[in-house]
């Protein structure tokens, strides 16, 4: 009797509950739903074979009640709270780890790192398993938010096989040694490319010495890493086999764009800059012809060594060979002012940290004076001098890496890796699912956006670093030296970024194999660049693509192709909420709080809303769009038609 008298009560809920059974299980249903309300349930025979089917069918198959639904949405959010608080700490330490690693690389601090890693690993797969249990049973559930992180960390990146996971750990660590501990030798004497190499890069003009540079840090650094390149990818993509990747790279698009339409909009930017690209290429060979005569064709493909930078990727050091109005070079030259005025590179530090105080973001913490390493130590300790900037708020702590000296370009880069600072500490009060960039460009983007005021002529003269000219038709030229100087910086970046995506994407798809890797390197940069290597490469044992840091160190690089536009809509956008007259290239938004409280409250919002949606609101397009980047550069896109089109110069290679 006591089984009768429960049965009914749960069979009239399922009834009231169930929206769709085959029609055999509705009449067998009706029938006992009729036989309860008249009281005659013992005349039904519980025990049947098909009824106990039917009964068992309807408890898989019904919906979940609202109070279930509501239950287990609380447990999800309650777990999640957990493992973000977990994911804290785990952030932190890690942080720190690799802080530790590349500021001083020996082989218990990457032990320490990397058994930290995997043990991270090791613990996270019972993690990702929960999230799918939990999404198991949330299918109907109508909160976006919470289904979005579980998501999130149901997918796993790992392998099931630790040991395989270890191995991985370590090759990546032996190539950012590997890097770290590269050197070019002159004259019996080993330098590091920091600061040293980068130094002569920018200051000799004897192309046998730049000839000899570029080829011996390719000796030291690529055919290292080529050894073991080809291992790493093999692991990784028996990795994404595992897990159900077949594509891993729109796999990674998606995680870190929410679309994979970012790969083609990729390719769209470079089809739209080429032209303004083509020109400046055109003018800088040219004049590289005129300067270092037949080692420099005037046509056809520029050679990389002769650009002033490592990997040709920027270009602005050479500025003195290919100055539209090189007798004015003097008064934009800031290194010399800051010399003058006897910086250190604290100092530089402080400058930058007074323009983001100015338009009402944050000071630099305590730790952050206390920690950072802003110079090359010189107790002998082996460190990667690659400037980066750390997150360790979970204890208000936050740091930049990096060998600084006393010039113009570390001014820059310094305003550069402190945005990233500022962005960390303008998003720190959000969950930890969203304390990231809203998408990694536009990390990458706040800092050069700072810098495109904290560099230019107006800000320059209004800090006492540029020089004051009293002739306008001088300030009209100096102005056209420093957009060239500008572009030479930022619109070279665009090809060469898409080289690194493409060959990354293309070498980690398994579309090219390790024998190829050089050849398709160098197809990459002559197609889009432009540019060739100086002498002939041994594609047998050559990784030229290894020589930059980013390849050695995995690090995604499609946020620096996006970044150096986006940086252009958001200036544009900051310089409309000033209110500035005038050209776009002049504004400086120094000490502009409405300017400064519009970029806080995109900061705030870390990565809670959808970066198409913030973009759009900030800049009034959705996506990243060259028309900025083409309006700053139009005097000096004009200029170019002119002189060009005057010295008859073949435009492409």
């Amino acid at each position: 009797m006591e089984f009768h008298f429960i049965l009914p009560v749960l069979l009239l809920v399922t009834c009231c509950s169930v929206k769709s059974v085959i029609s055999e299980e509705d009449e067998i249903l009706k029938t006992f739903y009729n036989l309860l309300n008249e009281r005659h349930a013992d005349k039904v025979e519980l025990n049947t074979p098909r009824l106990r089917e039917i009964l068992k069918k309807i408890f898989q198959n019904k919906e979940k009640k609202p109070s279930d639904l509501y239950e287990i949405e609380l447990e999800a959010k309650k777990w999640i709270e957990e493992y973000g608080h977990r994911r804290d700490k785990i952030a932190y330490y890690s942080s720190l780890l690799s802080f530790n690693y590349l500021s001083n690389i020996t082989d218990s601090n990457m032990k320490a790192m990397n058994e930290f890693s995997a043990e991270i690993q090791r613990k996270e797969r019972p993690l990702e398993e929960h999230a799918k249990y939990l999404l198991d049973n949330l299918k109907n559930s109508k909160n976006e938010t919470l289904l979005k992180i579980l998501k999130g960390i149901s997918i796993s990146t790992a392998s099931k096989n630790e040991s395989k996971n270890r191995e991985l750990l370590k090759l990546k660590s032996k190539c950012e040694a590997d890097y770290g501990e590269g050197t070019v030798e002159l004259d019996g004497i080993k330098y590091p490319l920091e600061p040293n190499i980068t130094t002569m890069l920018a200051k000799s003009r004897n192309p046998k010495v730049l000839e000899k540079i570029w080829i011996e840090w390719r000796n030291s650094v690529g055919r290292k890493i080529r050894k073991i390149y080809p291992k790493i990818i093999e692991i990784e993509r028996e990795i994404d086999a595992e897990n159900g990747q077949k594509d891993p790279i729109k796999f990674r698009l998606k995680e870190s764009y929410g679309d994979d339409k970012v790969e083609k909009e990729a390719s769209d930017l470079y089809d739209d800059l080429k032209p303004l690209y083509e020109k400046l290429h055109a003018y800088v060979r040219y004049k590289l012809h005129k300067f270092y005569g037949n080692y420099q064709k005037p046509y056809g493909y520029m050679k990389a060594n002769l650009l002033g930078n490592m990997w040709a990727q920027q270009w602005p050091e050479i500025l003195d060979i290919v100055a539209p109005y090189p007798d004015l070079l003097d008064s934009m030259n800031f290194s010399n002012s800051l010399s003058e005025k006897n910086f250190t590179v604290v100092d530089m530090f402080k400058t930058a940290e007074k323009f983001f105080k100015s338009i009402t973001l944050f000071p630099m913490v305590e730790k952050f004076w206390k920690n950072s390493m802003f110079t090359k130590p010189t107790d002998g300790r082996q460190v990667v001098c690659h400037p980066a900037a750390f997150d360790l708020g979970y204890k208000n702590d936050y740091r930049i890496k990096m060998c600084a000296v006393v010039a113009q370009t570390d001014f820059l880069t310094i305003h550069h890796e402190m945005g990233h600072i500022e962005y960390y500490m303008s998003y720190r009060n959000q969950s930890y699912f969203y304390r990231n960039g809203a998408n990694p460009a536009f990390h990458e983007a706040i800092g050069d956006t700072i810098a495109l005021s904290a560099g230019n002529p107006t800000h320059l003269k209004t800090i006492g670093l540029f020089k004051e000219l009293k002739n306008p038709l001088d300030r009209e030229k100096r102005n056209i030296n420093y957009l060239l100087q500008k572009a030479l910086e930022k619109l070279t970046v665009v090809p060469w970024s898409l080289v690194i995506c493409k060959w990354t994407w293309a070498v980690r798809r398994g579309e090219i194999k390790p024998k190829d890797y050089n050849k398709f390197w160098w197809y990459l940069r002559k197609k889009y660049q432009g540019i060739k290597p100086p002498v002939k490469r041994d594609d047998d044992i050559d990784m030229d693509a290894a020589s930059k840091y980013h390849v050695a160190s995995f690090t995604p690089y499609l946020r620096y192709l996006f970044s150096f536009v986006a940086q252009f809509q958001f200036h544009e956008a900051l310089c409309k909420e000033k209110k500035h007259e005038g050209p776009v290239y002049l504004c400086d938004i120094y000490k502009s709080t409405k300017a400064g409280n519009k970029l806080k409250s995109m900061l705030e919002l870390g990565s809670k809303r959808p970066w198409r949606e913030v973009l759009e609101e900030f800049t009034g397009t959705n996506k990243f769009d060259s028309k900025a980047l083409r309006n700053f550069f139009e005097p000096l896109e004009k200029w170019l038609d002119v002189y060009i089109e005057t010295k008859n110069i073949p435009l492409g290679w």
